[in-house]
């Protein structure tokens, strides 16, 4: 519950920064009638993402807070004390339409997760903090509004699901197993899964910029992968659907593109983790996973 609360809590947000960004931009392009035909290219990103020209390296920190999720869990979960800092390569573009820009960014990222206790509901429950480390792979594209001539704006990126591996010091005996404690299968050892990581990023000056983000992730009790390549086969499909539908948005109105992108591949993103909560792999029937819901803000440099 407290999971779906920070989500709505950001959509909403997104919702309200980009109606006053789109509405502010819309006022500046009325006000030239020569950026009626300037255009927004929407990148071919499955294979932006391997094209390391004229980018940048970056350095991010942030900090927030993560709840935890999981289905048959006898008792919750308090919240964990977030921190993390994030390594990784930048490329910004400008396009035919002055107030528009594009950024893809691809990076590695550690974090550690400071937890309360799980209340003890009955003697059975475990009742030691719950601490997480998670290490993993993030790759973020989209597109944002300038301030002005340079790349300072505010910018919308989708968080394609990202590959993670995640350390919880969660207790593997034989009494947790015979009681079917959920968190019992994760014990302490190395567990894969996947986070879909949306933040919002207004850059204040050439280097340095401030972003919100809210990370959602999975982390899979085993790793069944002909499931979960069809899982994600399924999600692509989707998303390409979309990613199409917003290159005709961005033929017919620019300015919209950075809202509509954001807005739909990110839904595209949400419904599919929503589905996987209690079956990894949907639609195939899997196991549950441990949701790891983050809310942080941050900075980032570059250099």
């Amino acid at each position: 519950m407290r999971g779906r609360l920070l989500l709505i809590a950001f959509l909403a947000t997104v919702g309200i920064i980009g109606v006053l960004a789109t509405s502010a931009v819309c006022a500046s392009a009325q006000a030239d009638t020569t950026l009626k035909n300037g255009e927004v290219e929407i990148d071919k990103y499955p294979l932006e993402r391997f094209n390391f020209l004229d980018r940048r390296p970056t350095i991010s920190v942030f900090g927030g807070t993560t709840s935890f999720a999981m289905k048959d869990l006898s008792a919750p979960i308090e919240n964990a004390l977030a921190l993390g800092v994030e390594l990784g390569f930048r490329r910004d573009k400008n396009h035919e339409h002055p107030s528009v820009m594009s950024s893809h960014w691809e990076s590695a990222y550690l974090s550690y997760h400071k937890g309360g206790d799980v209340a003890a509901a009955t003697p059975q429950i475990i009742t030691d903090p719950i601490n997480a480390f998670r290490f993993g792979i993030a790759s973020r594209n989209g597109y944002g509004y300038k301030f002005g001539s340079g790349l300072e704006g505010i910018t919308f990126l989708h968080g394609s699901s990202g590959l993670s591996w995640t350390v919880l010091n969660v207790a593997d005996d034989s009494l947790a197993r015979a009681t079917n404690q959920p968190l019992a299968d994760f014990g302490s050892d190395v567990r894969f899964g996947e986070a879909w990581i949306p933040s919002i990023e207004v850059r204040v000056a050439e280097p340095v910029s401030f972003h919100v983000q809210y990370a959602w992730n999975q982390v899979y009790p085993r790793h069944m992968f002909w499931y979960w390549l069809g899982s994600g086969t399924t999600e692509a499909i989707a998303d390409g659907l979309v990613v199409y539908f917003v290159q005709e948005v961005a033929k017919s109105s620019p300015i919209a593109t950075p809202i509509m992108y954001f807005l739909l591949r990110n839904g595209v993103s949400a419904a599919f983790k929503a589905l996987r909560m209690n079956r990894m792999n949907w639609p195939f029937n899997t196991d549950a996973p441990l949701n790891m819901h983050t809310f942080s803000i941050g900075a980032t440099i570059l250099f």
